[in-house]
């Protein structure tokens, strides 16, 4: 186990803080939502059962998100319709887009709570979903219109017409969002009747130019994990090379220069969507699982350490910036907070980020935190990003060296005989109850036109709010980290400008 300190744990605990808001909690969070039933609701009990896993070792504070996670569902009955999920019942004439963007949340958050309570009711209704409302959509599915539409607001809008059985929405393609709540049904029931129409979605999602017709990106990425938990659950490597061939043109065409997104392809003077930036996380980590790939390992790596503190907020949610591209070098705020999906949707992020800190016997970036396993204790102090030096220290008397081996780009150099380096790989030994202090020599580099310290940007800061991140000087003018808004009060927010 890995118990956190640190940034890390402070974006948890603050993102917890959050969501432990009113408008998150019986009776009001069934008040929300507006025109994406399920949506909110979903989103919520997805955040919830998020928060539950990433604070391992916090009982306490697992005990309240639980206690507001089964509060949420135990009111489901009264709250949904006779089949159990939330709007309307099916009309297949006039099928609701956002209705089955926000059931997909509402499915995902079903799911992951049945895996933390195994309550067997969650697990009747997503049967019942699945038979009376998913399986149901499969010619609804044949009619999708696959053209150009308007793209809507920061939240989308469902047009008032009826357009060959849909009314569609200006989230672009937000209908494939429900691959991933499909995806998740499947992988908990094996349903073959599902899988057909997985199946179905998926050769019609790549078999569309969602690139020209400005997708939105988060909805294509969401559909992306939908595609590679199908290879997960099937080994079928024909998922693996879709989900890949999309995620590309996404790296190529939706991301921006410091790893946030364009809210739809080819709109680049949009905004960013923290939804999207964690789906790109999630997507990124679990290819580099699955191909060792080291360019999914610097991908993630670069979303945690510049999209993801430009993306939480003081008050611990999530919100939208400027989009950094050719067109726009002039990093700030453009929504506070986007407390109807972002935040929520940060907190399934964190957790990906925790899963994700040790794999195969090598941590994917370097935290700050105590590791106990079978085989050894120790424990990590200092910030490697910020600090100029890092303490590890081995807590047990087993026989013997550790060796611990961390992702670090090779800007950064750790001095000690102790540390050996192989590639961006660095490897920690350390006898029973040895300490060691290591000093840290940073170097910067430049990649295209943009200059980095190892995977962090580095940025001017020309608006009114100091960074206290570490100070570079490239050619006579001083540069630093991208802004960390979790230490930035709403009020200064919008103050921040960064250029590269």
């Amino acid at each position: 186990m890995i118990k956190l300190n640190g940034e890390l744990l402070e974006r948890i605990q603050a993102n917890r803080k959050r969501i432990a808001d009113k408008q998150y909690c019986v009776p009001e969070v069934f008040a929300n939502g507006g025109d994406w039933p399920g949506d909110w609701q979903g989103r919520t009990i997805l955040s919830l059962a998020s928060l539950y896993n990433a604070l391992e070792g916090f009982d306490n504070e697992r005990k309240g998100v639980l206690k507001q996670l089964t509060d949420i569902l135990d009111a489901l009955d009264k709250e949904t319709n006779p089949y159990g999920y939330f709007g309307a019942l099916l009309d297949p004439e006039k099928v609701d887009e956002q209705q089955i963007s926000g059931n997909s949340w509402f499915l995902r958050g079903l799911c992951e709570s049945y895996q933390i309570t195994k309550d067997e009711k969650i697990f009747d209704r997503i049967h019942s979903i699945i038979n009376n409302y998913l399986l149901k959509l499969s010619d609804a599915y044949d009619r999708y219109e696959i053209k150009k539409r308007h793209s809507g607001e920061v939240s989308g809008c469902l047009s008032d017409e009826v357009d060959n059985c849909w009314k569609y929405s200006s989230d672009v393609g937000c209908a494939f969002i429900m691959l991933d709540g499909m995806s998740h049904c499947y992988a908990l029931t094996k349903n073959e009747e599902l899988k057909k129409l997985i199946d179905k979605l998926v050769d019609r999602f790549v078999a569309t130019d969602y690139v020209g017709l400005s997708f939105q990106t988060h909805a294509t990425c969401s559909c992306t994990r939908g595609i590679i938990r199908m290879y997960e659950n099937t080994g079928d490597d024909a998922y693996l090379s879709k989900a890949i061939a999309i995620f590309d043109n996404y790296l190529n065409f939706g991301m921006t220069k410091d790893y946030c997104n364009i809210n739809w392809f080819n709109k680049p003077n949009s905004w960013t969507e923290p939804c999207c930036i964690v789906d790109s996380y999630i997507i990124a980590a679990k290819l580099y699982k699955i191909t060792n790939d080291h360019k999914y390992l610097t991908i993630l790596n670069r979303i945690y350490l510049n999209a993801l503190p430009a993306s939480q907020r003081s008050n611990g949610g999530a919100g939208c910036n400027t989009c950094l591209n050719d067109e726009n070098n002039v990093l700030k705020c453009f929504l506070y907070e986007a407390f109807f999906c972002c935040s929520m949707r940060l907190s399934e992020g964190l957790k990906c980020i925790v899963e994700t800190i040790h794999t195969d016997n090598r941590f994917l970036f370097f935290f700050e935190g105590r590791i106990e396993t079978e085989a050894y204790s120790a424990e990590i102090t200092g910030d490697v990003y910020k600090d100029n030096e890092i303490v590890f220290e081995r807590k047990d008397d087993r026989d013997g060296l550790i060796s611990l081996a961390f992702y670090l780009h090779k800007d950064y150099d750790l001095l000690s005989e102790n540390v050996q380096r192989n590639g961006n790989f660095v490897t920690i030994s350390l006898k029973p109850f040895e300490k060691i202090t290591v000093g840290i020599r940073r170097s910067h580099h430049l990649e295209g036109d943009v200059y980095y310290l190892g995977d962090n940007i580095l940025f001017k800061n020309t608006g009114d709010v100091a960074n206290s991140s570490p100070k570079v000087t490239i050619d006579g003018t001083q540069c630093e980290y991208i802004m960390n808004y979790l230490h930035v009060k709403e009020e200064d927010a919008e103050k921040v400008e960064q250029r590269l």
